[in-house]
């Protein structure tokens, strides 16, 4: 398997897991859906967020060469607008990566953060944003379970026995 496929395969996860922590999310009472809890990002909503908001930064970076504004909570207010947010951004990363090679992969980025530019290969960053969603992921299982939810079983050992990777005997 080549690299970019690779980062296909594993984004394919990703979108998965998402899609799967957006419908537990749906399980948190509404009163708990902006509740603080003192961690990550404070709550769900926020932590879902962010977890969204770094995916469409990466990508517009990617994809155009500039930064949007950071995604908040009054981007997306309600399980419908995460839901459709988030469609709308995977569909952006499936075809962002279906254009790569590993060559392309190779290719640097250039970026501002905190006052200073920084160039970096792209499978770099791809790596990071596979890496921060699944970092956040496990914050927001915790959140969701704190809020009255039923956290979602989005493992990549579950993914692979759901999508062939993996051949149970």
């Amino acid at each position: 398997m080549t690299l970019h496929e690779y980062f296909k395969r594993q984004f394919e996860y990703v979108a998965w897991a998402d899609a799967l922590c957006v419908e537990a999310v749906a399980s948190v009472p509404a009163d708990q859906f902006d509740a603080p809890f003192g961690f990550s990002f404070g709550g769900v909503h926020a932590t879902v967020v962010h977890m969204m908001g770094a995916q469409e930064i990466w990508i517009n970076r990617l994809t155009t060469g500039t930064d949007k504004q950071f995604l908040t909570t009054a981007d997306v207010p309600t399980l419908i607008d995460l839901r459709h947010h988030w469609m709308v951004l995977h569909s952006q990363w499936r075809t962002f990566l279906g254009q790569q090679t590993d060559a392309s992969l190779e290719s640097p980025i250039t970026f501002a953060r905190r006052g200073q530019q920084i160039s970096i290969p792209i499978r770099a960053v791809v790596a990071h944003t596979l890496d921060h969603s699944t970092h956040h992921r496990g914050q927001l299982n915790s959140l969701i379970k704190l809020a009255g939810g039923k956290p979602p079983e989005c493992g990549w050992m579950l993914w692979s026995l759901e999508h062939g990777e993996a051949v149970v005997s």
